[in-house]
């Protein structure tokens, strides 16, 4: 009697399947290898059935029940494993489709963003070039003129000084903010000699300490792996300046023969990571990152300063 109600059970079960299977062939767009696994759930259903039969037949010994001859029950079990085997063959089939599309689409996404970034750096080329060729000379030209001036009194020698200073003060902010536009240090030196540009143009204004290790010496890369570097460094160090009060920053840049591992960490006020992750800066961080199909990890909390580790899979370019 726990036989026959236990193949009850199973046939229900079994039933609850094969209708769900049923109910989802369009879903999967009639996909070959899920029509196989639901003809397999009918055969097996139907064999739970004859199973049920045969049980009967033998409890009910006074009623003979029909049920499946054992030669077509054979049969019918080979049928089921030569459908499974061809279902698992398309399956597998299909899992390869999918992650060849995955990837497709991943090398797409990076290609969109890869020219997103060219465009903002053709941009930023022009804007550098516009500020040192057309804001830097009349700059240059106020400086002068000034200095020029032969103030007669106390209170015009101090007005005096403190316009040649601003002078000067706006003069190296711009050619700090030309020099993190443009990339000309970079593509001529390399990532070593641009990014110790950017550490010394930052402690002149700055009075942050900056311990910074490298092994890259004059090591070339391709030229998108170096700008993205360049690029995040900047966007770091401008975040740090600008909105964490830190009195120390460690960097660490170091090749490794197949990897360029990056990290970055200040001491400052930090913030919170989960609020501020939509913020341009660190989006900008995110997209170059994702470019390069980088590994990124940011750790922030308020009151506990910034980390950043990035590890990048690229080849040295040999000159």
């Amino acid at each position: 009697m726990l036989t026959i109600v236990l193949l009850i059970i199973s046939i229900v079960m079994q039933l609850v399947a094969t209708v769900i299977a049923y109910s989802l062939v369009k879903s999967t767009k009639f996909n070959a290898s899920w029509i196989l696994l639901t003809f397999v759930l009918t055969l097996l259903l139907v064999k739970r059935m004859d199973d049920l039969m045969s049980e009967l037949s033998k409890m009910l010994d006074w009623a003979q029940i029909i049920h499946i001859p054992q030669s077509v029950a054979i049969w019918s079990g080979m049928v089921i494993s030569l459908c499974l085997v061809v279902a698992m063959l398309l399956i597998k089939k299909l899992f390869k489709h999918i992650r060849v599309t995955e990837q497709q689409r991943a090398l797409t996404e990076r290609r969109v963003l890869q020219a997103i970034i060219d465009a903002q750096e053709k941009q930023k080329g022009e804007l550098a070039k516009e500020l040192h060729d057309g804001l830097g000379p009349l700059l240059s030209t106020a400086q002068m003129s000034i200095t020029a001036i032969k103030p007669e009194g106390e209170f015009q020698q101090k007005v005096v000084a403190n316009a040649v200073e601003a002078i000067m003060l706006s003069i190296k902010t711009l050619k700090t903010a030309s020099s993190s536009l443009s990339s000309h240090v970079l593509e001529n030196f390399g990532l070593h000699r641009a990014i110790s540009g950017i550490i010394k143009s930052y402690i002149a204004l700055q009075k942050t300490k900056i311990n910074f290790y490298t092994n890259l010496e004059n090591r070339r890369f391709p030229n998108e792996v170096e700008l993205a570097i360049y690029r995040i460094t900047n966007e770091l160090m401008n975040n740090t300046f600008k909105h964490s009060g830190a009195q120390n920053i460690d960097f660490d840049l170091v090749w490794s023969g197949a990897l360029i591992e990056m990290r970055y960490k200040d001491n400052g006020c930090g913030f919170d990571i989960n609020k501020n992750q939509q913020g341009m800066g660190i989006q900008n961080i995110y997209s170059r990152a994702k470019s390069l199909d980088a590994q990124i990890n940011f750790i922030a909390e308020k009151g506990a300063g910034c980390q950043v580790d990035i590890t990048i899979r690229t080849k040295e370019i040999k000159l």
